[in-house]
């Protein structure tokens, strides 16, 4: 079994701090760290999850990219910013603004455009239930 925890904190006035922690639990985990060349434009990686089994979904890159499922015209696009994770736990609103704010569809393939000038590296890690 794998775990995630996703935490929001957020800080007031007057000393006051709001946190909540989310646990995520599932049975298998994907992990990618791939570099993307700078220049690249609609890189294809291959990775395959089915939309009914992400529990969570968590992406970045230490440069600015942008992210295609499944095809060049995508259902689903995610702009990350440099260093700025995009966290996503089924079922609930993800941390980065972007659109749409989760994942609609399986997963056959990634596309990553890097338009930042130099070379990338994209990481992500999801935690699955294989037997949804």
């Amino acid at each position: 079994m794998f775990t995630a925890n996703k935490t929001i904190t957020v800080s007031g006035q007057l000393g006051r701090t709001y946190q909540v922690t989310t646990q995520v639990e599932a049975g298998n985990r994907e992990s990618l760290n791939e570099p993307i060349p700078l220049g690249s434009t609609n890189l294809e990686i291959g990775l395959t999850m089915d939309v009914s089994q992400i529990k969570m979904l968590a992406m970045q890159c230490d440069q600015d990219v942008t992210v295609k499922t499944n095809n060049t015209s995508p259902v689903n696009l995610f702009t990350l910013k440099a260093g700025v994770p995009f966290i996503w736990v089924t079922g609930g609103a993800a941390l980065q603004d972007t659109v749409p704010a989760n994942v609609t569809v399986d997963i056959t393939k990634l596309y990553v455009t890097n338009a930042s000038g130099v070379d990338a590296t994209f990481s992500l890690d999801a935690l699955v239930d294989p037997t949804v």
